[in-house]
């Protein structure tokens, strides 16, 4: 197997490879170092190709290099000793809101104010390769389902992302 992306977050690293993993292997915690002094505490198989590592606390922003030993693929080949891979410390976009703790949002609307809207917290964290938005409300919508959604195609790829049609 090969690793083909890794993402980080402040206490996770998230590793997408190339085949399909056998889960002993790849959830073993002592198969992966990270640099710095970042310590792993914990491997899991989000699905047969992708491992999330929760870790001690890393530095947004902070480049760092993960080392992988002794995980293999599901028909029993192991991954080349030391296999590295660079990657930022950022946000990692799996519906988790604990990459947002340490950010103060850049517009708040105050719920006595007539004039406010439906958003309570608007957050926005640019990486200088990615722009992310977070957007909370006040509670549920009392609205349709279609009038209640935020829709962001950036990437300029009309393949991926939402469309008008759904989310």
């Amino acid at each position: 197997p090969l690793i083909e992306t890794v993402e980080g977050a402040p206490n996770k690293v998230r590793l997408t490879f190339s085949k399909n993993l056998e889960a002993a292997s790849a959830t073993t915690t002592s198969n992966y170092s990270l640099s710095d002094g970042v310590n792993v505490v914990a491997a899991a198989l989000s699905d047969t190709k992708t491992v999330t590592l929760s870790t001690s606390a890393q530095t947004r922003g902070t480049v760092y290099t993960v080392t992988v030993n002794g995980v293999k693929a599901d028909n029993g080949v192991a991954i080349a000793a030391n296999t590295q891979k660079t990657f930022v410390s950022s946000i990692l976009v799996d519906g988790s809101e604990e990459d947002w703790a340490d950010f103060a949002p850049v517009q708040s609307n105050d719920p006595g104010d007539p004039a406010a809207t439906d958003y309570k917290d608007i957050y926005v964290y640019d990486d200088t390769n990615y722009l992310y938005l977070r957007v909370t409300l006040w509670g549920p919508s009392e609205l349709v389902s279609s009038q209640n959604n935020f829709f962001f195609n950036t990437d300029n790829d009309p393949l991926s992302g939402y469309s008008f049609a759904g989310s």
